[in-house]
């Protein structure tokens, strides 16, 4: 089975610490991939 893939281009539309913060909010809803 194939493993699902999450990809987005929201870099040019934050700052870092915008992104970081984002992405730290997403990490427990991937968790069980």
């Amino acid at each position: 089975m194939r493993k699902p893939v999450i990809a987005g281009n929201w870099k040019m539309y934050k700052t870092l610490e915008e992104s970081l913060s984002f992405l730290e909010s997403c990490i427990p809803s991937c968790r069980e991939y």
